[in-house]
């Protein structure tokens, strides 16, 4: 199984896992067979910081990646990696080596599309602006061609 971790340097395990997945700079990819790391190596990422939704996860499936490891992810994005195959794992670990020792004992997560909410937490419900009558947003009055 191939996995890929985003990253901001080449030091592979002891590199950094960047917080946002799409401003990272380089996906350390590890190859993984029979509960052992058997390969690792480092891809440049073409879409840092200025790709479209969907660039991230066809690049990974072209590159042959199974699984990614990420410290947070917007929920839209993970029906794209389950389209191209690629299972998303979450982690609170800060180094690659700590993320892929967690991932070979089975306890990473996997991401949810819908993340669970908190049992006291109210929605916050905001109404449209209505303004006040005879007036614009900017206060000025709006009266029209009179």
């Amino acid at each position: 199984m191939r996995v890929a971790i985003p990253s901001h340097d080449y030091k592979e395990m002891e590199s950094e896992i960047s917080d946002n997945l799409g401003n990272a700079e380089v996906f350390v990819i590890l190859d993984i067979r029979d509960g052992k790391v058997r390969n690792i190596s480092s891809l440049k990422s073409l879409y840092a910081k200025h790709g479209q939704p969907g660039d991230i996860p066809h690049y990974l499936k072209v590159n042959e990646i199974k699984a990614l490891i990420v410290k947070s992810i917007n929920p839209k994005m993970i029906p794209a990696f389950r389209r191209n195959g690629i299972t998303v794992y979450t982690c609170e670990d800060n180094t690659v080596e700590e993320s892929v020792n967690k991932l070979l004992k089975d306890e990473l997560t996997l991401a949810s599309v819908n993340p669970k909410r908190r049992i006291n937490e109210e929605s916050i419900h905001k109404y449209p602006y209505r303004g006040v009558p005879g007036k614009d947003r900017t206060g000025y009055h709006n009266y029209g061609d009179r």
